[in-house]
């Protein structure tokens, strides 16, 4: 209790001195000045305290500043990635549209809506089945060469056998020297042709297309380049690993072959 009264009783007297020295005439005394310098610290340490809260208010302005900043840049960075994916698909869109227009098969562009995750079937399906008269057995292709052969048909959906799987073969030729062989996937993942004769013509980078022979592709299709040569182990017969023409991993469209 004491000491909250000395408290006040120095506050009074500072109070009473400050108004005496403003009161006071220009040419105040030293003693004068002293005092009124000494009245004026604590406005002083007043002012000084406020500096570190106007400062924390101007970090936490601009922390809010720069949150805000940072959401509207990652807003617009994916706004950007949509429509360059956008613009990227009407590319694709419209060279598959102009590859239709002008080839001489029936045509039917399809989106890839799902691949074969597993590591022994090689497939993927499309959004397009017996409703775009769609059968088992039509060609699927890209503007670019060979994509697969259509397996199974659903009413709006389709599983297409890519040409890296097992179970896909067809006849297929080099294109330079027309050699003869079988086109077919490995467990490897990689598409080679088989049963090529010990002096046919075939080198490193040679173009593999469809032969046209007994098969359901129609010839001429692009399949892929020729990247190494070997022979059988029973050493009567050479095959070729055959790189794909189309990068089959990275499908988006197709385009299957209804007619022809």
């Amino acid at each position: 209790m004491a000491n909250k009264n000395k408290t006040i009783l120095l506050f009074v007297v500072f109070v009473i001195v400050t108004f005496l020295l403003i009161k006071s005439p220009q040419t105040s005394s030293l003693p004068q000045k002293i005092a009124l310098n000494l009245s004026r610290l604590p406005l002083k340490l007043v002012g000084l305290s406020l500096i570190p809260f106007e400062s924390a208010v101007n970090f936490n302005r601009i922390l809010g500043e720069a949150t805000l900043l940072k959401k509207e840049n990652q807003q617009l960075k994916l706004y950007l990635m949509q429509l360059q994916e956008a613009a990227a698909q009407n590319s694709r869109l419209r060279e598959l549209l102009g590859f239709k227009q002008s080839s001489p098969f029936a045509l039917v562009i399809a989106r890839v809506i799902s691949f074969d995750a597993s590591n022994i079937r090689r497939s993927l399906v499309i959004d397009k089945g017996r409703n775009y008269k769609i059968r088992i057995g039509n060609p699927v292709i890209t503007s670019d060469g060979m994509v697969g052969v259509v397996a199974e048909v659903g009413n709006s959906a389709s599983r297409i056998l890519l040409i890296s799987d097992t179970d896909f073969s067809i006849a297929a030729k080099v294109k330079r020297s027309n050699a003869i062989g079988i086109i077919s996937g490995s467990l490897e993942g990689v598409c080679k042709l088989k049963y090529l004769d010990l002096d046919d013509d075939i080198q490193r980078g040679d173009e593999i297309i469809s032969s046209g022979e007994n098969s359901r592709f129609p010839a001429g299709i692009p399949i892929g380049t020729v990247t190494d040569i070997s022979k059988e182990q029973s050493g009567l017969t050479v095959f070729a690993v055959v790189k794909p023409k189309v990068r089959l991993s990275a499908l988006e469209e197709v385009l299957v072959i209804i007619n022809y």
